[in-house]
């Protein structure tokens, strides 16, 4: 454990940094553009929103009415420096999903997910300014074994299908993935150890 946390030293993992983000600015649209996003609620719009934390550490989509932490879950806001520090935590899907008992906070479905996606940024497909610190699928090299450390975000979608005698059941769900930012499957079957024991990040949001 104290190798593994020395060498996320020297790679500057212990507070995830943009430096390894690619936004093309000039080819491409925005789709998330900051002007979308206020950190407090306008005067007269979304009368249902209980209102944001004052450190900024909430922010509201104006296109959507979604209100998301800007970390993910594991980090701590420092609103000193508008960034996020520390590891953010990865989770099992069943324990991502335990997280929606938390208040208002939502682990948020695929569509909500996608409604974040920049399309002009990649490793990590975010705002940077909006999301800041977000990490990526980012390699480190521990005794001669390759590792990624960033995999993707959990929604809470599940991916649905019948079984042999016409039931619906549930075989897996989708996942953000954090390097283009495009949706794709994972299986949570618990009946297969190396399937269930999937890892990945959560960024919670409210609507209400």
């Amino acid at each position: 454990m104290m190798y593994r946390t020395l060498l996320l030293i020297s790679l500057g993992l212990t507070s995830m940094s943009a430096s390894a983000q690619i936004c093309n600015s000039a080819n491409i649209q925005e789709s998330t553009p900051s002007a979308n996003f206020v950190t407090s609620i306008p005067l007269g719009r979304f009368p249902t929103l209980s209102p944001l934390l004052p450190d900024g550490s909430e922010i509201l989509d104006l296109t959507t009415g979604l209100v998301w932490q800007r970390c993910s879950v594991g980090q701590n806001w420092n609103q000193t420096l508008s960034r996020c520090e520390g590891l953010p935590t990865k989770f099992s899907w069943s324990d991502a999903l335990m997280l929606n008992s938390s208040g208002s906070w939502r682990i948020p479905n695929i569509k909500q997910l996608t409604s974040i996606i920049d399309f002009r940024c990649q490793a990590p497909p975010l705002n940077p300014e909006i999301f800041p610190d977000t990490p990526a699928s980012m390699f480190y090299t521990l005794f001669g074994s390759s590792t990624v450390y960033g995999t993707g975000y959990w929604s809470s979608t599940p991916n649905l299908s019948p079984d042999n005698t016409g039931n619906t059941v549930k075989i897996g769900a989708w996942v953000m993935d954090l390097d283009l930012g495009t949706p794709k499957l994972v299986s949570v079957e618990n009946n297969n150890p190396s399937i269930s024991q999937q890892r990945h990040f959560v960024r919670l949001v409210r609507w209400q």
